[in-house]
């Protein structure tokens, strides 16, 4: 994974992992609304509140698939999951929302994974190369 990847990863880890907190609060007040999906769909889309998150997290999938089609798979999708729940996990405690010791754990142990992950690739394609 050269640095080009790994600043694509960590844009695509902060459009998704910095809105999904605010698509959250953004939401807040669709349990309320009556009628099926349509009229779910419009409260949503009239809500400056989720539409501009929203917009920014699809930025967020667009730099994706565009990284998994120059990258490998398996390395990308691991490492921008967790990332993403790493930033996401942040922001929401910025915004006041509690991470409890286990999902700290939790998330530990899956960034070791993919530092695991990630070594390995580096190990096959830079130390074992031809």
């Amino acid at each position: 994974m050269n640095i080009n990847t790994l600043l694509h990863l960590v844009g695509i880890c902060l459009l998704w992992g910095l809105t999904n907190p605010f698509l959250k609060t953004g939401s807040a007040g669709i349990e309320n609304v009556r009628g099926g999906g349509l009229a779910k769909l419009k409260f949503l889309l009239f809500s400056w509140k989720w539409l501009v998150p929203f917009l920014v997290n699809q930025m967020g999938a667009f730099l994706f698939y565009a990284l998994l089609s120059a990258e490998d798979m398996t390395l990308v999708v691991p490492a921008a999951n967790v990332l993403t729940l790493v930033v996401t996990g942040m922001t929401g405690h910025l915004l006041g929302e509690r991470l409890t010791k286990g999902a700290l754990l939790g998330i530990l142990i899956m960034m070791a994974g993919v530092a695991i992950c990630m070594y390995d690739n580096y190990r096959n394609t830079v130390i074992n190369a031809p």
